[in-house]
């Protein structure tokens, strides 16, 4: 089975994700995602850990998308070897294309999205403060 790991904590649906990834697959995350979707009080987000993954069925893409229409569900965040991302550069492509899914090729920056995202600091938008800047003072 190529879904290794899944558990929920703190806002955060994690699954590590290896070998081949089918849309049945796909599926059976999303519908875990979902339940733990509707059932939180707070909006939450979803890692995949797809340094493992070697191909991907590009019908993932519609999973991907009806998962994110569905509930209480922010975003998506998939963290990827640079390997996995070229051989299956395609369908990577398209998903990094959909609204509210992030790619990312280090569990460092991908926690800091998340973090940004789920427990935005005073003042700042839940969308990666990177861009954040201060005007000069004249």
């Amino acid at each position: 089975m190529p879904i290794h790991k899944m558990n929920f904590d703190g806002g955060i649906f994690y699954a590590k994700q290896v070998g081949y990834i089918d849309n049945v697959d796909a599926r059976m995350w999303s519908s875990a995602v979902g339940k733990y979707a509707k059932g939180a009080d707070a909006p939450i987000m979803a890692v995949v850990d797809m340094t493992e993954v070697d191909r991907l069925c590009p019908t993932v893409i519609k999973t991907l998308q009806k998962t994110l229409n569905d509930g209480n569900l922010i975003g998506i965040v998939l963290i990827t070897s640079d390997m996995m991302a070229s051989r299956n550069a395609r369908v990577m492509g398209k998903m990094g294309a959909l609204d509210h899914v992030r790619v990312f090729s280090s569990f460092d920056d991908a926690h800091a999205y998340v973090q940004a995202n789920l427990r935005p600091t005073f003042g700042a938008t839940p969308a990666y403060v990177s861009a954040f800047a201060a005007a000069p003072a004249f």
